[in-house]
């Protein structure tokens, strides 16, 4: 799930300390995390896809909570 939490980490955390990300860095993010997002749905009838995906929605994902 490391994946994922580079992902929301990247277009959630603007700034980290003193050096702020660059809006290529967050592109960079967001482009990274559709692409996960599409490789879950266009695997949705697969029991690990959606348990990675209940996964992440629940914490899974490098401890992030909604």
């Amino acid at each position: 799930m490391k994946f994922w939490s580079n992902a929301l980490a990247g277009m959630l955390a603007l700034c980290e300390g003193k050096r702020c990300i660059t809006y290529r860095e967050l592109y960079e993010a967001s482009s990274k995390w559709a692409v996960g997002v599409r490789s879950v749905f266009a695997a949705r009838n697969s029991v690990a896809s959606y348990a990675a995906l209940m996964g992440l929605l629940h914490g899974g994902g490098g401890g992030w909570r909604w």
